[in-house]
């Protein structure tokens, strides 16, 4: 039997973001191996919300999207749409690296949050 709740990704051990100059570096490692794939600006703001949201969310919860896109767009206009297109481009970045980008970003269902699919063990750094 397994302890972690249905949907985390199995094994996630860790999952750290660098912040580089535009955009950053995503690190998954999971069953002792890492994954490494970098995100442009706004791909890299989203997966910066969903692991360190406001209080007192945390890494894993389902965050709102209005939540979401005001952290990720600020004051310029956004709505849903835009989210899902985001969400799909990050989604196909994990997958380009063999991550399974739908098992890591996960919409709650008839959608209205997002969650990083990360469990209380799973060690989550933003650097």
């Amino acid at each position: 039997g397994s302890t972690a709740a249905s949907g985390d990704a199995p094994g996630l051990e860790k999952v750290s973001l660098e912040f580089l100059p535009r955009g950053g570096r995503l690190t998954l490692v999971q069953g002792g191996e890492a994954q490494t794939v970098y995100l442009s600006d706004r791909r890299c703001d989203l997966v910066a919300v969903l692991l360190s949201p406001p209080e007192p969310q945390k890494a894993g919860d389902p965050i709102e999207d209005d939540v979401v896109i005001a952290r990720v767009w600020g004051k310029q206009h956004a709505d849903r749409t835009n989210l899902n297109v985001l969400l799909h481009r990050v989604r196909k970045d994990l997958s380009r690296v063999g991550l399974d980008g739908h098992a890591l970003l996960e919409r709650t269902e008839g959608g209205g949050a997002t969650r990083f699919a990360v469990h209380d063990r799973t060690e989550v750094e933003l650097e």
